[in-house]
């Protein structure tokens, strides 16, 4: 019985702290789920939606395989200089080996290009979300009067990391010969 002489007891008290407590519940239910949807969200993209290595405006994609999900090889062809796309790909972060005496101009300078005569290789490793993705460029020159007028070939090899960073380094270790 309560104070005030009604055998009922007095409920108001409790209701209203009952209120505040499912008002607070709420709310940090909401903090936790913005929390988890915001880390979560961009890694599912990342996984389906893996970002492609640089790419000059001007190049034409030849032909693309894939090894697997995160491997692809891509061939391009572009009408620039073999020792501008390797300034583009060096502007991109990429480190670049040139084949000597090919570039010292600051263009290609073969003699008698022959088809498949090698410019540069780059790579670089790009982080996004929680993975890494590792490319490598190997720019040719050399292929005018081919089927197209376009002299330059790229083929770049996309891998991506899913489970762990890349252990090794990005840099080339052979020789590159005109």
């Amino acid at each position: 019985m309560s104070n005030s002489g009604n055998p009922e007891p007095d409920n108001q008290v409790t209701s209203k702290r009952g209120g505040w407590v499912t008002i607070l519940a709420a709310g940090l239910l909401l903090v936790i789920g913005v929390a988890l949807v915001t880390q979560f969200v961009p890694v599912l993209y990342a996984v389906f939606f893996p970002p492609t290595p640089p790419r000059p405006d001007n190049t034409i994609e030849i032909s693309r395989d894939s090894a697997g999900y995160g491997e692809d090889t891509f061939l391009y062809s572009s009408p620039d200089d073999g020792c501008a796309l390797t300034r583009y790909y060096q502007s991109q972060g990429a480190s670049c080996n040139i084949a000597p005496t090919v570039c010292t101009s600051g263009f290609v300078e073969l003699t008698q290009p022959r088809a498949g005569a090698q410019v540069s290789r780059c790579s670089a490793d790009v982080d996004f979300s929680i993975f890494t993705m590792r490319y490598r460029v190997e720019i040719s020159a050399g292929y005018e009067g081919q089927t197209e007028s376009l002299p330059t070939r790229l083929r770049v090899e996309r891998e991506i990391f899913w489970a762990d960073k890349p252990r090794t380094s990005t840099s080339f270790t052979t020789t590159l010969t005109p």
